[in-house]
């Protein structure tokens, strides 16, 4: 029986850490996720093909045409003004890539509305254009967009880079694998000791952390909430297209856990 638990403990415990550190090490292929992006995207024709076909259509600079894409009524008294700061940011030469980095489907008032977001390499930039599509409209399938420029591209601004940061970052970061391992290291001695007062108990502890920081790595900003909680205390979280973000609570019970040790492990303690 003690073979057994100590095997459980070693596994759970690994779960743990190679869980966080799986996201933490880079080691999820964000290229692989963008195809995988692609191919649901692929399921949303001929919106995306709409999209595309819009964007094309505001790099020719032809105001009217564009005006006739759009549904009347997301128009406003200013979309000419509007347009030609647009222009500004919107190249005429021919994209050297389209990827779509982002959708979502939702319905509003009764109608359907496909939020298509492509990101557009060019010789001097990036853009990313978010065109909003209404279905049920055939003749003025447009109902509003958004252009944005930028430096580099979406996957290079939101990669996760160790080089080159700020003491914070760092510091942040240690404490957070800290954290990790310890909290692993309890959960470990919690299973595999041979006698433990209210086992389960204590193991759903240790797992739960108490108030909640959460730190943005590409942007060093930083946000408190001591009235929340966390699963497991440490956590990183890494989506596609997005920065890390260390999630870091304090481990209130594997603390506690130690503090009652011996208490917890006495001879005449009941067995679980």
């Amino acid at each position: 029986m003690g073979l057994f638990r100590k095997i459980i403990g070693a596994i759970l415990s690994l779960m743990l850490l190679v869980s966080q550190l799986y996201v933490l090490g880079g080691t999820l292929d964000q290229r692989q996720r963008a195809e995988r992006l692609s191919r649901e995207l692929a399921r949303l024709e001929p919106e995306v093909g709409q999209s595309k076909d819009f964007v094309a259509l505001m790099q020719t600079r032809d105001t009217p045409a564009v005006r006739a894409h759009i549904n009347n009524d997301y128009i406003d008294a200013n979309f000419d003004l509007i347009m030609e700061r647009v222009y500004l940011y919107l190249p005429q030469e021919a994209p050297r890539n389209i990827q779509p980095v982002g959708y979502m489907v939702r319905d509003l008032s009764g109608k359907r509305f496909v939020f298509v977001a492509l990101e557009y390499e060019f010789s001097d930039r990036w853009i990313i254009a978010t065109v909003t599509v209404e279905p049920g409209s055939a003749t003025q399938a447009v109902a509003g967009f958004n252009v944005n420029t930028y430096r580099a591209s979406l996957f290079e601004r939101t990669a996760f880079r160790l080089s080159g940061q700020s003491i914070e970052h760092y510091a942040l970061l240690g404490l957070a694998v800290i954290n990790l391992i310890f909290c692993a290291v309890t959960l470990f001695i919690c299973i595999a000791a041979p006698r433990v007062r209210w086992r389960f108990v204590w193991i759903g502890l240790i797992l739960l952390g108490v108030g909640l920081m959460s730190f943005n790595w590409l942007e060093g900003r930083m946000a408190l909430n001591l009235f929340s909680a966390n699963l497991p205390p440490s956590r990183f979280s890494l989506s596609l297209y997005q920065p890390l973000i260390i999630l870091l609570s304090i481990p209130l019970g594997a603390i506690l856990f130690w503090m009652n040790f011996r208490r917890l492990t006495q001879p005449d303690a009941n067995r679980i």
